[in-house]
Order: C-alpha cells, then structure tokens, then sequence
C-alpha cells in the first residue's frame, strides 16, 4: 500500500512531466490527485503547479493569481520561521511573480526572494525548473519585465557538476540534492523530463 507522502510526490512529479510536454488537462488532474495529501505550509511544490498549472491553461483567469496568492502566503511563514529555507524563498519568488506579471508595479520583492535563495542553496537542476516556471509566467510579462527576476533567480551554470565550481562561487549548501519523487507510469506521461522529478 503505498502511503501518502510516495502518492504525493508521484502524482506531483507526474504533472510537472505532464506540464513539460504542454499536456496541461492530464497536468491539471494529477496535481489535483495530489492535492489531498499536501500539509499547509508544507509540499509548497504542489501548490505552485496547481498555480503554474492553472495559468497556463487561462492566463488571464483570477483563478491562478489567487493560487499565487495563497502560495505567497504560505511560503513567507515558511521563511519566517526559518531563513534559511531556500525553497520558502524560491516559492514566495514565483509566487510574487504570478501575482504580478503583465501589471504594473515592482518585481524588486521577487529579486530579493530569488537572491536569498541563492544564498542559501543552489540544488542540481533547479536552473532549469525555475528557468520554464518563469517561462510559463513570461508569456503574459511585459517586455523585459522577468529580465532581471530570471538573473536572480537562475544562478550560475554551475549546477550540474556542482563540486567542480569554486568554492568562492557558490554557496555552501549548493549540493544538496532534492529527494527525487517516486514515479508511477499509468498514462501517456511516460518517460518524464530529467527535471520534471520535483522534491516536496
């Protein structure tokens, strides 16, 4: 009987797969599986793809923004009761970024977000997740709007031999490696992208 942390991290790692080949309605429905078992304040990754998710499918919907808003929320009293949560801080980021992406207003609060983040981990793979996340967003930024959010949020590209770059250029936790999300295989998401397996 698989439990539900394995159930939450297979159906999540499924719709992230899903969301990568532009299967947005097969994305939509594994998030949603997962959903049940995710913990407030806890699997941020969850409710950041049912945001991206929801997004993509209708951009200009109020139904993602407040999504956007939840997670916000949830990822600023994650990083207030520690600061050290480079994913609290790469979540609240993202979320900072839905929220206002295609309006007007400042973008400096998701600069500061990505750049404490980076300060505390660089995690192999995440260049390229963070990269197509604000990728999805990017499609109704003004132009040049993300420009400077993807600089601070995207480090150097280092994160794939992470032990061969200078100790001078990275931070001191940039190996720490994600949990990888157990996969099941039940539909056409076969063969995920080597960055669809999300840590929770």
């Amino acid at each position: 009987m698989n439990g539900p942390l394995t159930v939450l991290q297979a159906r999540t790692t499924m719709a992230m797969a899903c969301l990568r080949l532009d299967d947005v309605r097969t994305a939509s429905r594994e998030i949603g599986r997962a959903a049940p078992y995710r913990r407030e304040g806890r699997s941020l990754v969850v409710l950041a793809l049912q945001a991206l998710i929801a997004f993509r499918a209708g951009p200009d919907a109020e139904g993602p923004r407040r999504l956007f808003t939840k997670l916000e929320r949830e990822a600023v009293q994650r990083r207030e009761c520690d600061v050290r949560d480079f994913a609290a801080w790469d979540f609240e980021g993202l979320a900072i970024c839905g929220t206002r992406v295609g309006r007007a207003g400042s973008l400096d609060s998701a600069i500061t977000a990505f750049r404490r983040a980076r300060e505390q981990a660089v995690p192999p793979g995440l260049n390229a997740r963070m990269r197509f996340w604000l990728g999805i967003l990017q499609t109704k930024a003004s132009p040049g709007q993300l420009d400077p959010v993807l600089a601070a949020a995207v480090a150097p590209q280092h994160d794939r031999n992470c032990p061969s770059a200078p100790h001078s250029a990275r931070p001191s936790h940039c190996c720490r490696r994600l949990q990888p999300a157990l996969v099941s295989r039940p539909h056409q998401c076969l063969n995920p992208p080597a960055d669809a397996h999300v840590a929770v």
